[in-house]
């Protein structure tokens, strides 16, 4: 039976974002920002975010210590890597493997680009806490010795930026989880998500639920994975936005159904991302069109995940949908 390789579904949760990027920067750019976020054209967004990009990096070069400004250009470098190049890279035939992996590459140079920007700030809230973690040493409460007490200097206010670091850190893992740069602070990524959800547990709409499920659902119980848990955070999800977020479907079907080898749940969890109509909220038209994309894939390649699917097996083709 095909299987996605170790926390390959980990990915999943960065085409599940269901409010696009909480943008932060100067009110000159907002109206741009929110005429991206709503936009249903993928090849106008694709032609745009660039620029925007740019201009997001123009902002924080006038305030380079602004953490409102870093967090802002970092969300962009992780939607750009994974809805304009990691995503479309996926949809690639196997005989365009090299291009694949070079689009990957790619995706992960963003991925880490986001990082680099975030470090230094979370630097300066706790000193010292991202090379604690690469560390390693854990004491009794399962973290680096002084990792505790690291993160409680962060407050709610802080929770975009630990949730955009712990994104850009799993981004860049999931492409090679053999690669020392991400793999030595995956725990890092998890601990600042069990921070925020501490924090701000209704965060951005259901965000943070979502990416619970993801990590919780993807990760083996010696890196803090427990199914329960993902469970609980999608029913938590669940209750937040209304079941109107396309993304927790999309992430439970990924990271609950595939592993169970539950093709029923699977199909079930996927078809009702699709029901949701991208004009029920506007404002995240793009990133619902985005996971609703993910899930037409999923469904069109739903032989690689199960060993049998029933009845004939046919999946939808999302080349005709």
């Amino acid at each position: 039976m095909k299987r996605p390789l170790l926390f390959a579904s980990v990915a999943v949760f960065l085409l599940s974002f269901n409010s696009c990027v909480i943008f932060q920067a100067a009110r000159a750019v907002q109206g741009i920002q929110d005429a991206l976020t709503a936009e249903s054209d993928f090849g106008l967004a694709a032609g745009a975010l660039p620029t925007l990009i740019k201009v997001q990096e123009g902002l924080l070069a006038a305030s380079p210590e602004d953490q409102g400004t870093i967090v802002g250009t970092a969300q962009l470098y992780i939607m750009y890597g994974n809805a304009f190049v990691q995503g479309p890279a996926q949809d690639l035939p196997s005989r365009e493997f090299e291009k694949k992996r070079s689009e990957d590459l790619r995706a992960r140079n963003l991925y880490r680009r986001a990082f680099v920007l975030l470090e230094p700030a979370l630097n300066r809230k706790a000193p010292g806490i991202v090379e604690t973690f690469r560390k390693g040493q854990t004491d009794k409460d399962g973290l680096p010795a002084g990792a505790k007490a690291m993160l409680a200097r962060f407050g709610k206010a802080d929770v975009a930026m630990m949730y955009w670091s712990a994104a850009s850190i799993l981004a860049a893992f999931s492409i090679d989880p053999l690669d020392m740069r991400e793999s030595s602070i995956v725990s890092l990524a998890k601990a600042f998500l069990d921070r925020g959800l501490e924090l701000d547990p209704a965060y951005d709409n259901g965000t943070l639920q979502d990416l619970a499920v993801s990590v919780y659902g993807s990760f083996p119980p010696e890196l803090g994975g427990d199914k329960a848990r993902a469970e609980s955070a999608f029913r938590k999800g669940m209750e937040i936005t209304g079941g109107r977020s396309p993304g927790l479907y999309v992430t439970y079907a990924a990271t609950i159904c595939v592993p169970n080898d539950d093709y029923a749940g699977f199909k079930k969890n996927l078809d009702a991302a699709l029901a949701i109509d991208p004009e029920a909220n506007p404002k995240s038209r793009l990133m619902t069109l985005i996971t609703q994309n993910s899930a037409r894939r999923m469904l069109a390649h739903a032989e690689d995940y199960f060993l049998s699917i029933p009845g004939d097996g046919a999946v939808p083709d999302p080349s005709n949908q």
